[in-house]
């Protein structure tokens, strides 16, 4: 594939995006979000301290870890809308 310049993968049809469609960017962020889903406050997490506990419940005892875990993660694709939702309520 990188000696190959005329190597392509149609993602259209790979996705079976029809024709001008006028989605073809939201079809393909929806399958981007599918395969790599982004962290949310509802996931358990699997390391450190609170393994095993949710984002969520973790916010209601110790917020400033949350703050501290989403200035210093560079791991994990985070869902910052829900996390800052969370975090308003």
């Amino acid at each position: 594939m990188e000696k190959d310049h005329y190597f392509r993968v149609d993602f259209d049809q790979l996705l079976n995006i029809p024709e001008n469609t006028s989605d073809r960017e939201r079809i393909i962020e929806n399958e981007i979000n599918r395969v790599f889903p982004k962290a949310t406050p509802d996931d358990v997490i699997s390391f450190g301290k609170y393994k095993g506990k949710t984002f969520r419940e973790i916010f209601a005892t110790d917020p400033g870890y949350i703050d501290w875990f989403l200035r210093n993660n560079q791991t994990l694709d985070i869902d910052v809308n829900a996390f800052v939702s969370m975090m308003r309520k």
